[in-house]
C-alpha cells in the first residue's frame, strides 16, 4: 500500500480508501470496442470521464434495432457477484443492462432499464448485484441489451467481481486486474 490517496469516483474527492482484495474480471473496463458487439458504433475518448482523462466512450446505436455489447467472464457457480459501471446519458432515450447466465442459456438479471438513473452532466455508477445459478460457469455482462432507442450513451470504467457489493474502481486493459487489500497501520 502506499500514503498517497486515490481518488473516490463516486464523490471526486481524494480519500484513504481501506478496501478488501477485488479482482475486477471485466478484461477491457475503458476500452468498449473490445466488447461483443451487435449494431453498436463505439467511440473512445469522446470526453472526461471520472478519472479526469478524456477516456469516456460513447456507445451508439444508430438504426434503432435490437443490438447489444457485452463482454463474456468466467465465473464460480452459486457465487456472490457485481456489475458495475459509469454512465450519463446522451441522445438515446432509454439504456438497459443485463446479466445472462451462457453455460445453461438464461437470464440471471433480465433486460433492465437504468436511464432513470442519469443525467447529461455527471456520472452514475450503475451497480448490479446477482448470484450465479448452480451450474453455471460463464456469465455475459450486458452494458446495453434489447435499446431499441436510437442516440447514444456516454460509459466508462466497467467492474464485475466477486462481490456482494461494488469496491472502487480497478482499470483493466486486456487482463483482469486484482487490487489487493489495503491496511492503515498507525
Amino acid at each position: 500500500a502506499t500514503n498517497t490517496p486515490r481518488i473516490d469516483y463516486s464523490t471526486g474527492a481524494e480519500a484513504f480508501l481501506l478496501e478488501p482484495q477485488s479482482t475486477n474480471l471485466i478484461t477491457y473496463s475503458e476500452d468498449f470496442s473490445q466488447w461483443n458487439n451487435a449494431n453498436y458504433t463505439v467511440q473512445s475518448n469522446i470526453g472526461v470521464s471520472p478519472s479526469g482523462n478524456n477516456d469516456a466512450s460513447s456507445l451508439t446505436n444508430p438504426s434503432g434495432g435490437g443490438g447489444f455489447i457485452k463482454q463474456n467472464s468466467t465465473v464460480a457457480s452459486s457465487t456472490n457477484y457485481t456489475f458495475s459501471f459509469y454512465a450519463k446519458r446522451g441522445t438515446a432515450s432509454d439504456v438497459k443492462y443485463s446479466i445472462y447466465d451462457n453455460t445453461n442459456g438464461g437470464n440471471i438479471i433480465a433486460s433492465t432499464s437504468y436511464y432513470s438513473q442519469l443525467n447529461s452532466s455527471t456520472f452514475t455508477r450503475v451497480t448490479v448485484s446477482f448470484t450465479t445459478p448452480v451450474g453455471c460457469t460463464s456469465i455475459g455482462s450486458y452494458i446495453l441489451r434489447d435499446n431499441i432507442s436510437v442516440g447514444t450513451v456516454i460509459v466508462w470504467g466497467a467492474q464485475l467481481e466477486q462481490k456482494s457489493y461494488a469496491t472502487s474502481y480497478i482499470p483493466t486493459d486486456g487482463a483482469a486486474a486484482t487490487r489487493n487489500q489495503e491496511l492503515c497501520n498507525n
